[in-house]
């Protein structure tokens, strides 16, 4: 309504005067009133200055009428506000029902004193099943379960009592109720209270909200956590920027870690170790920064410092536009299970090398049996002959080269025999310093003159059980090969020798396959200022024939090996490109390495002139060369002689010639009945009856077989005439 049409209404409805009946039809009247209005609306004030009528009459009748005027303006604003309040008013009912009615939750008004709802918003039909009037009509132990009633009266009783004291809400309340259909559900209830100024009744508003769905969600997020926590592997969360923001119970116990010193930390800062390849530590984040899952075998660091191999899963998790927000890494903690891994790659790789050593070992044995018997054929033979001449005949010195040359062959036999791991032969308690002393010129005058070669030798001289002639070997091999490492440039190689105590840990290290006990050794070592090795030649070094050389070299460092295998030793080897190489060989220490006590003392041998030879010897050997060689020597000693071709031929032989028979020369290995039944088969006929084995193998090594069987002698292959000699004056003199 305009201002006109309220004032022409106000002046059509007053009759508090009669001068209005004047102004009814009274255009200019009209026009006053208008112009005093909108002055008093303008300004607050009337003012008098801007109102002209236009007649006298006019003004007289605007003086007259001024305190009138004055009080039906004022009637006239008030009435215009109060137009527009209303319809303020009736706007924000009408903006509020429509809310009221449109949203999801449920809207309510309740009065406490009588206990009945005086308002339910139409949502209750969506979300309860009922309408507005049902709604209307329900009590509140109709609306809620018996457990979500009594919590909440309880609570209502409370929240009443504070009313007074100023504190009206708002509060939280998560309670169970009904829908038509008598199924329940959880829901979210926020209510404040206040004292209506009217009726002084106390009046709860509140807002209902179904949080079923959020409920199950908790829950199922709840039981995720439970289960996260209760893992055994360790997990942790990240942002975007890779800050940690959760780790669980595994994850902190792992890394020693408490949770509050996580969170908020960043993963590399906190965990990186440092051992991983950079190449390989940004291909990892490259992974997961291209929405892939990341997995990999990491090495990660613990609060104390120890590093820990770690089998790591990666995942990015992304929000709803598929940008990355975060990370989810599983890790499990396989430190012992790779130590296990490698400890059983480390077994089979031994039992690998254990077989190929062993068939080579087989392979090497028996081609030194038939060698040792080609070489006792040829050194037999030549100490005969040699011995049936007398100076000046220049057929001597050519049999002596013979020899030589045989002996040298025979040294070949002793490698392959060391290699096979049956190179122990005649063990005495020997110094070790004092060999390298002994043989330090001719060590030298093995290398050319470019090498220095030193020694640093323990200041307390060591003793060890072992074979001369395979401790002179092993450290010449150890020589030759820091010479050929160094080369012709020229340095410097240093022997030493010492004790060191050596635990299982530490054994495992060792390059021979079988591993000794831990305990005390005594170690012999080489130092070289060469080329060094890599990790692929040094896990070929020990392997026959190996060099970076040139091919066909010899057994060398594998024949040092064989020599250490049969001591129940260990092989150290420190080595790397343009170092050098270091390495020690151990020998186990039984009682006081310093001791010289048990030093073997040398038996005497009568001469053979003293000795009475008598009978017939029986020799027993497959290889016909040798069994002629052997019969041609005693023979030339002045024995009669049978021959076996083996031990059930030998057998016979003794049984037809037992009367006759003084001494058997027996062979160890042949076809049919081999040299060990052989022996127990004569010993039963003859218990007292003199044997001597015959055998490329060591004596040591044989003796193992006839242990406590009454063997009188031992004579190795290939033998000289004045080998066998000797070993018959010894037996014959007893």
């Amino acid at each position: 309504m305009s201002l006109r049409e309220t004032v022409r209404s106000y002046i059509l409805g007053c009759s508090r005067t009669a001068i209005v009946a004047w102004t009814v039809t009274s255009s200019a009247i009209l026009s006053f009133l208008l112009n005093v209005i909108q002055s008093y609306m303008r300004w607050g004030r009337i003012s008098w200055d801007i109102i002209t009528i236009g007649t006298i009459d006019s003004v007289l009748i605007a003086a007259l009428l001024a305190p009138v005027i004055i009080s039906f303006v004022h009637e006239i604003v008030l009435l215009d506000a109060t137009a527009k309040s209303n319809e303020r008013i009736r706007k924000n009912e009408s903006l509020y029902r429509l809310l009221a009615e449109n949203i999801s939750d449920i809207i309510w008004i309740r009065n406490l004193a009588t206990g009945r709802f005086t308002y339910v918003s139409p949502s209750v039909k969506r979300v309860r099943g009922l309408s507005v009037e049902e709604a209307l009509a329900e009590n509140l132990n109709e609306v809620v379960t018996p457990e979500s009633f009594k919590m909440v009266q309880v609570r209502i009783q409370r929240r009443i009592e504070l009313i007074d004291e100023g504190i009206d809400g708002p509060y939280v309340d998560v309670l169970e109720q009904y829908r038509r259909d008598g199924t329940t559900f959880w829901t979210e209830v926020r209510t404040k209270y206040r004292r209506n100024p009217e009726t002084n009744d106390i009046e709860v508003f509140g807002v209902t909200r179904d949080i079923s769905e959020r409920r199950l969600a908790e829950g199922e997020l709840l039981k995720l956590r439970k289960a996260i926590n209760a893992s055994s592997e360790s997990i942790f969360m990240t942002d975007d920027q890779g800050i940690i923001t959760f780790v669980n119970p595994a994850f902190t116990k792992l890394y020693g870690y408490d949770q509050e010193e996580l969170v908020g930390k960043e993963t590399p800062r906190v965990l990186k170790s440092g051992s991983m390849d950079e190449e390989d530590y940004r291909k990892f984040w490259n992974t997961i920064l291209s929405k892939s899952v990341a997995q990999d075998q990491i090495t990660n660091k613990t609060k104390d410092g120890r590093l820990l191999s770690i089998e790591s899963s990666v995942n990015p998790i992304l929000d709803d536009t598929g940008t990355i927000v975060g990370f989810l890494a599983i890790q499990r903690d396989i430190t012992e299970r790779k130590l296990v891994e490698e400890r059983r790659i480390e077994l089979e790789r031994q039992l690998l090398h254990t077989q190929r050593l062993e068939s080579l070992g087989v392979l090497a044995g028996g081609i030194a049996h038939d060698f040792n018997n080609l070489l006792v054929a040829i050194l037999g033979h030549a100490s005969l002959v040699k011995s049936r001449l007398t100076p000046p005949d220049k057929n001597i010195s050519n049999l002596e080269r013979l020899e030589r040359s045989a002996e040298r062959a025979s040294e070949l036999v002793r490698q392959m025999l060391a290699y096979s791991g049956r190179g122990r032969f005649q063990i005495t308690h020997l110094s070790v310093n004092d060999l390298i002393r002994e043989n330090a010129e001719l060590l030298r005058t093995g290398i050319p003159r470019s090498i220095s070669l030193t020694t640093d030798l323990s200041r307390e001289d060591l003793f060890v059980d072992a074979d001369r002639g395979q401790m002179q070997q092993i450290v010449m091999n150890l020589i030759t090969n820091a010479a050929e490492a160094i080369g012709e440039k020229g340095g410097t190689i240093t022997l030493s020798t010492g004790l060191v105590m050596c635990s299982e840990e530490d054994l495992l290290k060792s390059r021979v396959p079988e591993k000794p006990a831990p305990g005390r050794f005594l170690f012999i070592q080489s130092k070289d200022t060469g080329c060094g090795m890599d990790t692929e030649t040094q896990a070929r070094m020990f392997d026959p024939f190996f060099t970076t050389k040139f091919t066909g070299r010899g057994l060398g460092l594998s024949a040092a090996q064989g020599i250490v295998k049969s001591h129940r030793g260990a092989i150290f080897v420190n080595s790397s490109p343009g170092e050098g190489t270091t390495i020690r060989v151990l020998f186990p220490v039984e009682g006081d390495a310093a001791s010289a006590d048990g030093q073997s003392e040398s038996v005497s041998v009568p001469a053979a002139e003293s000795v009475r030879f008598w009978g017939t010897i029986l020799v027993v050997d497959d290889e016909e060369f040798v069994l002629e060689l052997a019969r041609e020597i005693v023979e030339e000693l002045g024995f009669r002689s049978l021959g076996a071709r083996d031990g059930v031929e030998a057998v016979e032989l003794y049984e037809r010639h037992a009367g006759e028979i003084s001494c058997v020369l027996l062979d160890l290995t042949m076809p049919r009945k081999d040299g060990v039944e052989t022996f127990k088969d004569l010993q039963r006929l003859s218990p007292g009856l003199k044997v001597i084995l015959s055998s490329g193998f060591s004596e040591q090594e044989v003796a193992g077989k006839f242990r406590e069987s009454g063997l009188s002698g031992f004579v190795q292959k290939p033998y000289r005439f004045d080998d066998l000699k000797g070993k018959l004056t010894q037996v014959f003199s007893r």
